[in-house]
Protein backbone atom coordinates (compact mmCIF):
# COMPACT_ATOMS: atom_id res chain seq x y z
CA UNK A 1 0.00 0.00 0.00
CA UNK A 2 1.55 3.37 -1.15
CA UNK A 3 1.56 5.90 1.95
CA UNK A 4 0.42 9.34 1.72
CA UNK A 5 3.57 11.98 1.20
CA UNK A 6 2.47 13.67 4.07
CA UNK A 7 3.05 11.10 6.65
CA UNK A 8 6.34 9.87 5.04
CA UNK A 9 7.49 13.26 5.77
CA UNK A 10 6.58 12.81 9.18
CA UNK A 11 8.20 9.52 9.58
CA UNK A 12 11.44 11.17 8.05
CA UNK A 13 10.62 13.83 10.47
CA UNK A 14 10.23 12.21 13.59
CA UNK A 15 13.32 10.07 13.04
CA UNK A 16 15.81 13.23 12.30
CA UNK A 17 14.53 14.64 15.63
CA UNK A 18 15.47 11.16 17.19
CA UNK A 19 18.75 11.09 16.18
CA UNK A 20 19.41 14.49 16.96
CA UNK A 21 17.83 14.00 20.46
CA UNK A 22 20.26 10.64 20.87
CA UNK A 23 23.36 12.86 19.40
CA UNK A 24 22.98 15.83 21.43
CA UNK A 25 22.17 12.94 24.57
CA UNK A 26 25.53 11.67 23.78
CA UNK A 27 27.06 14.75 23.82
CA UNK A 28 25.85 16.26 26.45
CA UNK A 29 26.80 13.34 28.80
CA UNK A 30 30.28 13.59 27.89
CA UNK A 31 30.16 17.25 28.67
CA UNK A 32 28.85 16.82 31.58
CA UNK A 33 31.23 13.68 32.95
CA UNK A 34 34.22 16.67 31.98
CA UNK A 35 32.60 19.31 34.06
CA UNK A 36 31.98 17.00 37.08
CA UNK A 37 35.47 15.64 36.95
CA UNK A 38 37.00 18.95 36.42
CA UNK A 39 34.42 20.26 39.62
CA UNK A 40 35.63 17.14 41.63
CA UNK A 41 39.24 17.96 41.44
CA UNK A 42 39.37 19.83 44.61
CA UNK A 43 37.49 17.35 46.53
CA UNK A 44 38.54 13.76 48.20
CA UNK A 45 38.08 10.53 46.87
CA UNK A 46 34.90 10.35 48.83
CA UNK A 47 33.48 13.26 47.68
CA UNK A 48 34.59 12.50 43.99
CA UNK A 49 32.68 9.15 44.39
CA UNK A 50 29.67 10.81 45.92
CA UNK A 51 29.25 13.73 43.16
CA UNK A 52 29.60 11.31 40.37
CA UNK A 53 26.70 9.52 42.40
CA UNK A 54 24.21 12.07 43.12
CA UNK A 55 24.62 13.36 39.38
CA UNK A 56 24.54 10.04 38.20
CA UNK A 57 27.05 11.11 35.14
CA UNK A 58 28.56 7.09 36.00
CA UNK A 59 27.84 4.16 38.01
CA UNK A 60 30.65 3.87 40.78
CA UNK A 61 31.27 0.27 40.23
CA UNK A 62 31.57 1.02 36.68
CA UNK A 63 34.12 4.01 37.28
CA UNK A 64 37.72 3.56 36.32
CA UNK A 65 39.00 7.49 37.85
CA UNK A 66 41.87 8.38 35.59
CA UNK A 67 44.26 11.24 37.20
CA UNK A 68 46.55 13.84 34.76
CA UNK A 69 48.93 16.00 36.35
CA UNK A 70 48.66 19.68 35.30
CA UNK A 71 51.50 22.15 35.39
CA UNK A 72 50.83 23.35 38.80
CA UNK A 73 50.61 19.69 39.76
CA UNK A 74 46.95 19.01 40.80
CA UNK A 75 45.35 15.97 39.47
CA UNK A 76 42.22 16.07 37.24
CA UNK A 77 39.88 13.08 37.96
CA UNK A 78 37.75 11.82 34.49
CA UNK A 79 35.27 9.01 35.05
CA UNK A 80 35.73 6.06 32.67
CA UNK A 81 34.47 7.92 29.52
CA UNK A 82 36.53 7.72 26.39
CA UNK A 83 38.96 10.14 25.63
CA UNK A 84 37.63 11.37 22.59
CA UNK A 85 34.23 11.76 24.24
CA UNK A 86 35.84 13.39 27.08
CA UNK A 87 37.26 15.79 24.41
CA UNK A 88 34.44 16.24 22.42
CA UNK A 89 32.57 17.63 25.20
CA UNK A 90 34.69 19.77 26.35
CA UNK A 91 35.19 21.98 22.94
CA UNK A 92 31.68 22.10 23.26
CA UNK A 93 31.72 24.30 26.00
CA UNK A 94 30.56 27.59 25.52
CA UNK A 95 34.07 29.70 25.66
CA UNK A 96 32.52 32.08 28.15
CA UNK A 97 33.28 29.24 30.19
CA UNK A 98 36.51 29.81 32.11
CA UNK A 99 37.08 25.89 32.94
CA UNK A 100 37.00 25.30 28.89
CA UNK A 101 40.72 25.95 28.51
CA UNK A 102 42.70 23.81 31.28
CA UNK A 103 39.94 21.33 30.68
CA UNK A 104 40.64 20.55 27.20
CA UNK A 105 44.61 21.16 27.83
CA UNK A 106 44.51 18.74 30.87
CA UNK A 107 42.68 16.06 28.27
CA UNK A 108 45.24 16.77 25.18
CA UNK A 109 48.20 16.41 27.78
CA UNK A 110 46.39 12.46 28.81
CA UNK A 111 46.47 11.74 24.84
CA UNK A 112 50.17 12.77 24.71
CA UNK A 113 50.77 9.95 26.55
CA UNK A 114 49.86 7.68 24.11
CA UNK A 115 49.18 9.58 20.81
CA UNK A 116 51.42 12.97 21.79
CA UNK A 117 51.43 13.93 17.01
CA UNK A 118 47.32 13.62 17.58
CA UNK A 119 47.53 15.48 20.47
CA UNK A 120 49.56 18.48 19.24
CA UNK A 121 46.95 18.22 16.04
CA UNK A 122 44.11 18.58 18.12
CA UNK A 123 45.66 21.36 19.64
CA UNK A 124 45.52 23.27 16.78
CA UNK A 125 41.67 23.35 16.70
CA UNK A 126 42.21 25.59 20.01
CA UNK A 127 40.98 29.17 18.93
CA UNK A 128 43.09 31.38 21.12
CA UNK A 129 46.39 31.91 20.25
CA UNK A 130 47.43 31.96 24.04
CA UNK A 131 45.48 28.91 24.86
CA UNK A 132 47.02 27.01 22.14
CA UNK A 133 50.68 27.24 22.99
CA UNK A 134 50.18 26.95 26.47
CA UNK A 135 47.91 23.33 25.78
CA UNK A 136 50.99 22.95 22.70
CA UNK A 137 54.11 23.26 25.58
CA UNK A 138 52.14 20.99 28.07
CA UNK A 139 51.71 18.52 25.39
CA UNK A 140 55.60 18.54 25.02
CA UNK A 141 56.45 18.36 28.09
CA UNK A 142 54.45 15.54 28.86
CA UNK A 143 56.20 14.40 25.29
CA UNK A 144 59.88 14.87 26.76
CA UNK A 145 58.90 12.86 30.13
CA UNK A 146 58.06 9.72 28.05
CA UNK A 147 60.18 10.13 25.05
CA UNK A 148 62.24 13.13 24.69
CA UNK A 149 64.58 11.98 21.90
CA UNK A 150 60.79 11.72 19.26
CA UNK A 151 60.07 14.82 21.31
CA UNK A 152 63.04 16.72 20.20
CA UNK A 153 63.23 14.82 16.59
CA UNK A 154 59.71 16.69 16.41
CA UNK A 155 61.10 20.31 17.48
CA UNK A 156 64.22 19.57 15.17
CA UNK A 157 61.30 18.95 12.12
CA UNK A 158 59.47 21.97 13.24
CA UNK A 159 62.12 24.07 13.49
CA UNK A 160 61.76 25.90 10.24
CA UNK A 161 58.32 26.23 10.81
CA UNK A 162 57.93 28.16 13.79
CA UNK A 163 59.72 31.46 14.86
CA UNK A 164 62.78 30.94 16.87
CA UNK A 165 61.22 32.81 20.70
CA UNK A 166 58.03 29.99 20.30
CA UNK A 167 60.15 27.16 19.26
CA UNK A 168 62.55 28.19 22.70
CA UNK A 169 59.58 28.12 24.24
CA UNK A 170 58.85 24.59 22.91
CA UNK A 171 62.26 23.11 23.84
CA UNK A 172 62.35 24.33 26.85
CA UNK A 173 58.91 22.68 27.52
CA UNK A 174 60.56 19.31 26.59
CA UNK A 175 63.20 19.40 28.30
CA UNK A 176 61.27 20.38 31.92
CA UNK A 177 59.59 16.82 30.75
CA UNK A 178 63.10 15.49 30.32
CA UNK A 179 64.00 16.25 33.26
CA UNK A 180 61.50 14.92 35.16
CA UNK A 181 62.22 11.66 34.53
CA UNK A 182 65.77 11.54 33.41
CA UNK A 183 67.60 14.60 34.78
CA UNK A 184 71.01 13.25 34.49
CA UNK A 185 70.28 12.86 30.64
CA UNK A 186 69.09 15.91 30.10
CA UNK A 187 71.54 17.83 31.32
CA UNK A 188 74.09 16.61 29.20
CA UNK A 189 72.00 16.38 26.13
CA UNK A 190 71.38 20.35 26.84
CA UNK A 191 75.28 20.84 27.58
CA UNK A 192 75.68 19.56 24.56
CA UNK A 193 73.48 22.19 22.40
CA UNK A 194 75.02 24.51 20.55
CA UNK A 195 76.12 28.14 22.14
CA UNK A 196 77.60 30.28 18.62
CA UNK A 197 75.57 32.90 19.05
CA UNK A 198 73.68 34.92 21.86
CA UNK A 199 70.45 33.88 21.13
CA UNK A 200 71.89 29.89 21.28
CA UNK A 201 73.69 30.75 24.16
CA UNK A 202 70.77 32.38 25.83
CA UNK A 203 68.76 29.42 25.55
CA UNK A 204 71.45 27.00 26.33
CA UNK A 205 71.64 28.60 29.74
CA UNK A 206 67.87 29.23 30.10
CA UNK A 207 67.15 25.18 29.71
CA UNK A 208 70.32 24.04 31.86
CA UNK A 209 68.84 26.11 34.86
CA UNK A 210 65.34 24.74 33.88
CA UNK A 211 66.89 21.06 34.13
CA UNK A 212 68.51 21.95 37.33
CA UNK A 213 65.75 23.40 39.27
CA UNK A 214 63.82 20.58 37.87
CA UNK A 215 66.30 18.49 39.48
CA UNK A 216 66.41 20.15 43.01
CA UNK A 217 62.60 19.72 43.17
CA UNK A 218 62.08 16.14 42.56
CA UNK A 219 64.76 15.57 45.49
CA UNK A 220 68.34 15.29 43.21
CA UNK A 221 69.93 18.14 45.04
CA UNK A 222 73.08 16.01 45.47
CA UNK A 223 73.48 14.59 42.05
CA UNK A 224 72.73 18.37 40.70
CA UNK A 225 75.90 20.01 43.06
CA UNK A 226 78.07 17.27 42.04
CA UNK A 227 76.93 18.21 38.26
CA UNK A 228 77.35 21.29 38.19
CA UNK A 229 80.72 21.56 40.17
CA UNK A 230 81.96 19.15 37.94
CA UNK A 231 81.90 22.09 35.26
CA UNK A 232 84.75 24.52 33.83
CA UNK A 233 84.70 27.79 35.74
CA UNK A 234 82.77 30.51 33.74
CA UNK A 235 79.88 32.01 33.71
CA UNK A 236 77.27 29.33 32.66
CA UNK A 237 78.81 27.44 35.82
CA UNK A 238 77.61 30.48 37.93
CA UNK A 239 74.66 30.82 36.86
CA UNK A 240 73.75 27.25 37.78
CA UNK A 241 75.07 27.08 40.99
CA UNK A 242 73.05 30.33 41.64
CA UNK A 243 69.92 28.61 40.26
CA UNK A 244 71.01 25.64 42.25
CA UNK A 245 71.07 27.48 45.55
CA UNK A 246 67.86 29.39 44.93
CA UNK A 247 65.71 26.53 44.68
CA UNK A 248 67.60 24.72 47.80
CA UNK A 249 66.69 27.72 50.12
CA UNK A 250 63.24 27.34 48.97
CA UNK A 251 62.88 24.46 51.22
CA UNK A 252 65.94 24.81 53.64
CA UNK A 253 67.21 27.88 53.20
CA UNK A 254 69.75 27.16 56.72
CA UNK A 255 71.47 24.12 54.73
CA UNK A 256 71.76 26.61 51.33
CA UNK A 257 73.69 29.34 53.33
CA UNK A 258 75.64 26.93 55.00
CA UNK A 259 76.77 25.97 51.53
CA UNK A 260 77.67 29.18 50.37
CA UNK A 261 79.16 29.98 53.26
CA UNK A 262 81.80 26.74 52.60
CA UNK A 263 82.88 28.42 49.17
CA UNK A 264 84.28 31.42 50.96
CA UNK A 265 85.43 33.96 48.09
CA UNK A 266 84.21 31.78 45.30
CA UNK A 267 80.64 32.39 46.36
CA UNK A 268 79.41 35.07 43.91
CA UNK A 269 77.21 37.81 44.17
CA UNK A 270 74.65 36.12 42.30
CA UNK A 271 74.33 33.09 44.56
CA UNK A 272 74.61 35.44 47.83
CA UNK A 273 71.66 37.69 46.43
CA UNK A 274 69.49 34.22 45.66
CA UNK A 275 70.03 32.70 48.49
CA UNK A 276 69.09 36.62 50.48
CA UNK A 277 66.15 36.86 48.36
CA UNK A 278 64.57 33.34 49.05
CA UNK A 279 65.31 33.47 52.52
CA UNK A 280 63.90 36.67 52.90
CA UNK A 281 60.29 35.64 51.36
CA UNK A 282 59.90 32.94 54.63
CA UNK A 283 62.22 34.26 57.12
CA UNK A 284 63.49 37.25 56.61
CA UNK A 285 64.68 38.13 60.10
CA UNK A 286 67.20 35.01 59.67
CA UNK A 287 67.92 36.65 56.15
CA UNK A 288 69.19 39.83 57.68
CA UNK A 289 71.25 38.01 59.93
CA UNK A 290 73.27 36.23 57.46
CA UNK A 291 73.71 39.23 55.82
CA UNK A 292 74.70 41.10 58.89
CA UNK A 293 77.93 38.82 57.92
CA UNK A 294 78.64 40.07 54.93
CA UNK A 295 80.98 43.29 54.26
CA UNK A 296 79.27 46.45 53.81
CA UNK A 297 81.36 46.90 50.35
CA UNK A 298 80.27 43.48 48.82
CA UNK A 299 78.11 43.93 45.67
CA UNK A 300 75.33 41.08 47.43
CA UNK A 301 74.98 43.40 50.71
CA UNK A 302 72.98 46.30 49.46
CA UNK A 303 70.55 43.76 46.67
CA UNK A 304 70.45 41.50 49.70
CA UNK A 305 69.20 44.85 52.21
CA UNK A 306 66.37 45.54 49.43
CA UNK A 307 65.30 41.89 49.07
CA UNK A 308 64.64 41.60 52.64
CA UNK A 309 63.18 44.98 52.70
CA UNK A 310 60.99 44.38 49.95
CA UNK A 311 59.87 40.95 51.73
CA UNK A 312 59.92 42.23 55.67
CA UNK A 313 57.98 45.26 55.00
CA UNK A 314 55.03 43.56 53.95
CA UNK A 315 54.03 42.37 57.59
CA UNK A 316 55.81 44.35 59.86
CA UNK A 317 57.08 48.26 58.73
CA UNK A 318 58.35 48.87 62.66
CA UNK A 319 60.51 46.16 62.62
CA UNK A 320 61.90 46.26 59.01
CA UNK A 321 62.76 50.37 59.60
CA UNK A 322 64.60 49.27 63.08
CA UNK A 323 66.49 47.10 61.28
CA UNK A 324 67.43 49.22 58.31
CA UNK A 325 68.30 51.91 60.83
CA UNK A 326 71.11 49.77 62.42
CA UNK A 327 72.67 49.77 59.03
CA UNK A 328 75.79 52.23 57.73
CA UNK A 329 74.43 54.61 55.33
CA UNK A 330 75.61 54.35 51.94
CA UNK A 331 74.36 54.74 48.65
CA UNK A 332 73.62 50.91 47.89
CA UNK A 333 71.37 51.53 50.38
CA UNK A 334 69.00 53.34 47.93
CA UNK A 335 67.05 50.56 46.90
CA UNK A 336 66.14 49.08 50.16
CA UNK A 337 65.06 52.70 51.24
CA UNK A 338 63.43 53.14 48.29
CA UNK A 339 61.46 49.67 48.70
CA UNK A 340 60.37 50.68 52.18
CA UNK A 341 59.53 54.16 51.24
CA UNK A 342 56.99 52.13 48.83
CA UNK A 343 55.42 50.51 51.09
CA UNK A 344 55.25 52.92 53.94
CA UNK A 345 53.88 55.76 52.11
CA UNK A 346 50.26 54.32 52.42
CA UNK A 347 50.53 53.38 55.89
CA UNK A 348 52.89 56.32 57.30
CA UNK A 349 53.54 58.79 54.88
CA UNK A 350 54.99 61.03 57.57
CA UNK A 351 57.79 58.75 57.98
CA UNK A 352 58.18 57.71 54.28
CA UNK A 353 58.68 60.87 53.53
CA UNK A 354 61.48 61.40 55.78
CA UNK A 355 63.03 58.29 54.51
CA UNK A 356 62.54 59.17 50.99
CA UNK A 357 64.40 62.38 52.11
CA UNK A 358 67.40 60.12 52.78
CA UNK A 359 68.07 58.98 49.59
CA UNK A 360 71.05 60.09 47.84
CA UNK A 361 70.22 59.18 44.44
CA UNK A 362 68.76 62.91 43.35
CA UNK A 363 66.55 61.16 40.15
CA UNK A 364 65.31 58.36 42.64
CA UNK A 365 64.45 61.17 46.11
CA UNK A 366 62.51 63.23 43.41
CA UNK A 367 60.48 60.46 42.47
CA UNK A 368 59.86 59.17 45.84
CA UNK A 369 59.07 62.41 47.71
CA UNK A 370 56.39 62.92 45.07
CA UNK A 371 54.92 59.43 45.30
CA UNK A 372 54.74 60.06 49.31
CA UNK A 373 53.41 63.52 48.64
CA UNK A 374 50.44 62.46 46.35
CA UNK A 375 49.54 59.28 48.98
CA UNK A 376 49.81 62.13 51.94
CA UNK A 377 48.13 64.72 50.68
CA UNK A 378 45.43 62.30 50.28
CA UNK A 379 45.18 60.85 53.43
CA UNK A 380 45.52 63.84 55.95
CA UNK A 381 45.62 66.89 53.92
CA UNK A 382 46.20 68.69 56.79
CA UNK A 383 49.14 67.16 57.90
CA UNK A 384 50.59 67.58 54.34
CA UNK A 385 50.26 71.24 54.18
CA UNK A 386 51.97 71.37 58.00
CA UNK A 387 54.83 69.21 56.22
CA UNK A 388 54.66 71.75 53.17
CA UNK A 389 54.29 74.83 55.69
CA UNK A 390 57.68 73.97 58.07
CA UNK A 391 60.14 73.05 55.49
CA UNK A 392 62.61 75.17 53.57
CA UNK A 393 61.79 74.39 49.79
CA UNK A 394 62.10 76.30 47.03
CA UNK A 395 58.95 77.61 45.83
CA UNK A 396 59.48 75.04 42.26
CA UNK A 397 59.69 72.13 44.69
CA UNK A 398 56.34 73.06 47.22
CA UNK A 399 54.27 73.29 43.68
CA UNK A 400 55.32 70.23 42.63
CA UNK A 401 54.73 68.70 46.11
CA UNK A 402 51.68 70.10 45.77
CA UNK A 403 50.49 69.28 42.83
CA UNK A 404 51.82 65.43 43.02
CA UNK A 405 49.75 63.16 41.56
CA UNK A 406 50.76 59.55 41.60
CA UNK A 407 52.32 57.54 38.58
CA UNK A 408 53.06 54.03 37.66
CA UNK A 409 56.31 54.36 36.55
CA UNK A 410 59.94 56.00 37.66
CA UNK A 411 59.53 60.12 37.41
CA UNK A 412 61.62 62.27 34.77
CA UNK A 413 62.26 65.16 36.68
CA UNK A 414 65.25 66.15 38.40
CA UNK A 415 66.06 66.49 42.24
CA UNK A 416 64.12 68.40 44.39
CA UNK A 417 66.73 69.99 46.13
Amino acid sequence: MKLPTHFILVIVWSATVLAAFAIGRGLQFAVDNVITASATNESSNDEKNDASSQHGTVELENTEELASNTDEGQAIYYPAVTLEESLQGAFALPFTDPRRATIIKDLLVRMASDQPELALLEATKITSVRDQERAINSILQAWGATNPNAALSWADTHSDQIPKQVMNRKLMAIFRGYAQSEPTAAFAQAYGMKEATNVERRLKNNILSEVIEMQVRQGGLEVARLTVEAMQDGDTKNRLLAEMVDEWAQYDPTAAATYVNSLGESATTWMKTSLIGEWAESDPIAAADWLSNLDAEDPAFGRGTANIIREWSQYDLSASAEWLNTLPASPELDRAVASYTFRAAQEDPANAMSWAESISNERMQGYLMERVAANWKDQDPSAFAGYLESAEFSEEVRERLENATYRGGPGRRGPFR
